[in-house]
């Protein structure tokens, strides 16, 4: 267990919010939801959440029952394979306005797939005024890996599990011990990060975020990050 991190967190003062979601993003948003709608009567929040039909929406019939009993809170769902079977467009404002207006003047929050954060990022840059450039705060799932990030890979031993394999050196830990039948730690797809962390016993690995290679004996390696830069023995 560590201290909670990151930035993804209610702003200190109260303002009006927009929360943007989409599949399993609204967990993050539901706790700051949870906290805050119930406890500040002077709450201004505005959720729009994505997911494919009514069944498959997280939490649904709660945030209607927020909403009907607390003002501060207004939900607007969209069913991608509902009525009119498209997905949120944020390639344009023409949906967001529609949803909510006034979201130029709303400290924001998005969260959901990659496609999805990076649409919602564009459009906040391109047809947002100075101020809202600002006003746009990003929880991503998933890491942001290097494009042609890697090296020369190597054989993956899995010292606990007598397994190995060959993999790439674009090819995440995490990934190769998966494929070749390893149960390997890993909360990071439900966005509980350094989850995956497993002692390094020998080699080195690559960062494929930023390109570092690095490993001690004992270090413990982000799996989901790490790809093989030569041999690479995991006490797993």
């Amino acid at each position: 267990l560590d201290t909670p991190q990151g930035d993804f967190v209610l702003p200190e003062h109260p303002r009006p919010l927009l929360m943007l979601t989409a599949g399993s993003g609204l967990t993050p948003v539901m706790s700051m939801i949870r906290t805050l709608v119930p406890r500040r009567p002077d709450a201004d929040v505005v959720l729009i959440h994505s997911a494919r039909t009514r069944d498959e929406a997280l939490f649904h019939d709660e945030l209607l029952e927020l909403a009907d009993q607390f003002p501060g809170l207004t939900v607007r769902h969209w069913f991608t394979r509902g009525e009119g079977d498209r997905r949120l467009d944020l390639g344009s404002v023409t949906d967001l306005e529609t949803l909510c207006p006034d979201w130029r003047e709303r400290a924001a929050y998005a969260c959901g797939p990659t496609e999805f954060l990076d649409a919602a990022t564009e459009l906040w840059l391109r047809d947002g005024d100075d101020d809202t450039h600002h006003n746009l705060t990003i929880e991503r799932f998933a890491p942001v890996l290097l494009e042609g990030s890697g090296g020369e890979g190597g054989l993956l031993t899995f010292e606990k599990s007598d397994k190995e394999t060959e993999a790439g050196g674009d090819v995440p830990l995490l990934e190769a011990g998966e494929e070749c039948g390893v149960v390997m730690p890993s909360g990071c797809r439900m966005g509980i990060c350094r989850s995956c962390l497993v002692p390094l016993v020998a080699g080195k690995v690559r960062d494929l975020r930023t390109g570092e290679v690095h490993g001690d004996e004992g270090e413990l390696i982000q799996t989901c990050v790490n790809a093989a830069a030569g041999p690479v023995h995991l006490d797993i």
